[in-house]
């Protein structure tokens, strides 16, 4: 009776150790594996995108550039900003600022409640100020 109990796992382990086998023998045959023998497909051809170009009232520049290939949105803002442009006496304080530029939250709603909402709608934004941007 304890035989029949333990058949279903006698079966499990005899089917995982011949998968095991064939993938160490079929590993042992290392000339699939070999890189002169590999052929690489050409090279297409890349088109060209030309964003679109516009400016804030701010004076900021925009570009747009759309792709619907998947169902996300994704921006970058470039300001210009560099550590460098802060005195040896407040070293430290422009990394501060582009965190807080984002976590600080703004005027009519705080850090937190941005949080929550940019949360629930599966978005995130971040700030930063660093000297290869």
């Amino acid at each position: 009776m304890n035989a029949a109990k333990h058949m279903p796992r006698v079966a499990l382990v005899l089917a995982l150790a011949l998968c095991s086998y064939s993938s160490i023998a079929h590993a042992a045959d290392k000339s699939i594996y070999d890189p002169k023998k590999i052929v690489a497909p050409p090279i297409g051809k890349i088109a060209a995108v030309k964003p679109e170009r516009f400016v804030m009232p701010n004076g900021s520049v925009v570009f747009l550039l759309e792709d619907h290939d998947l169902p996300t949105v994704s921006g970058v803002a470039y300001f210009p900003s560099s550590p460098t442009l802060v005195s040896a006496e407040k070293a430290g304080l422009a990394g501060i600022t582009g965190q807080v530029m984002r976590s600080g939250g703004s005027k009519a709603h705080g850090g937190d409640y941005l949080d929550d909402h940019l949360a629930a709608i599966g978005a995130a934004i971040n700030s930063g100020i660093s000297n290869d941007q």
